[in-house]
């Protein structure tokens, strides 16, 4: 299974999304993160995390949000996790980056992702507010002075696909080395309010992605969130042991703000929740290791049933799996009419 481009992750990863509040208020977030939200994950308890973290075979945490940087203890958040000797990813709209930031990551933050939710005209509305493509472009130079590795991921949207090559030349004219392009789902702010991505739009950004890559520096990399079926369906989940780390099947490993923990996609449901809060995750993760991964396998399973009986081509496995631990189905309008497959 080529697990680069269906956004499965090399190393034992930890999302950590530190808190709902954000300085935006942006029409995709799959957390409905804003202004007027307040739940975050407090410092105490990501201390403890990261111990767990370690001790369960994480090798790697990524900060997400809301907005990680409004989280008033990033600073301490990163350079403990670094104590323990976890590489630091982090996901920004970019908007809040400045010089002296940028100085003090050197040689700690392994990689800054900036959102790009399309050009100047529908970035800013996606994200409520006109102006700030402009801004975030020149921030992206702040980055790329710094000589911290850094990539542009976009929201693919049923709008966007046309767009996919200016964003590209974007992305490489900025000094970026990553460009993600990941499918819309249909959680949280975008639910009911933007159009999902059909089986024939889904055809399409895969079939760009791979024309794009072909064009990209030798040294630039796309990495699409959406696999072929076939490639999916080969692939057997690893059963793990009562005894074996965490990291060795839920990777990622999502950490809410509120300190519940779900394999792989935030939006997954309560039936695969790995802890509940951070009171109980020694307890939780012990108990789930022993018993409760059961019905994440039958998850797994049930996606992969779904998807074989819809017989879609594309898979945005997170997003799937997120439906089957619902109780939800794939979609038939996820099959495409165009004969690509």
């Amino acid at each position: 299974m080529n697990t680069e481009a269906s956004g499965f992750l090399h190393q034992p990863t930890a999302q950590i999304h530190l808190t709902r509040l954000c300085n935006l208020q942006c029409q995709h977030c799959y957390s409905e993160s804003g202004p007027g939200q307040r739940s975050q994950l407090p410092l105490t308890d990501l201390f403890k995390l990261y111990g767990i973290l370690c001790d369960e075979g994480y090798t790697q945490v990524s900060f997400s949000g809301g907005e990680p940087l409004v989280y008033p203890y990033i600073e301490e958040a990163i350079d403990v996790a670094i104590d323990h000797g976890l590489k630091v990813n982090l996901i920004t709209n970019g908007l809040l980056l400045k010089e002296d930031r940028m100085r003090r990551w050197q040689g700690k933050v392994d990689l800054v992702g900036v959102s790009i939710d399309g050009m100047r005209t529908r970035h800013d509305r996606m994200r409520g507010r006109k102006g700030v493509f402009d801004k975030v472009i020149a921030k992206l130079e702040l980055i790329r002075q710094s000589g911290i590795p850094f990539g542009l991921a976009h929201c693919v949207t049923p709008d966007s696909l046309g767009e996919l090559p200016d964003i590209l030349t974007l992305a490489i004219n900025s000094g970026a080395s990553l460009l993600q392009l990941h499918p819309l789902n249909q959680v949280g702010s975008a639910l009911g309010l933007l159009e999902p991505l059909s089986g024939d739009d889904l055809s399409r950004l895969y079939i760009i992605a791979k024309l794009m890559q072909l064009d990209c520096p030798s040294d630039f990399r796309i990495q699409l969130d959406l696999v072929p079926a076939s490639e999916e369906l080969r692939y057997s989940w690893p059963v793990s042991e009562n005894n074996n780390s965490l990291s060795s099947i839920a990777n990622p490993l999502v950490v809410r703000e509120d300190g519940s923990m779900v394999p792989l996609n935030y939006s997954a449901g309560r039936s695969v929740q790995i802890a509940g809060c951070s009171k109980l995750w020694m307890s939780d993760i012990k108990h789930w290791k022993a018993s409760g991964q059961v019905e994440f396998q039958a998850t797994i399973a049930q996606t992969m049933h779904d998807v074989n009986c819809a017989g879609a081509p594309f898979i945005d496995w997170y997003d799937y799996f997120a439906r089957a631990s619902k109780g939800l189905g794939v979609e038939r309008d996820l099959i495409p009419a165009l004969g690509l497959d």
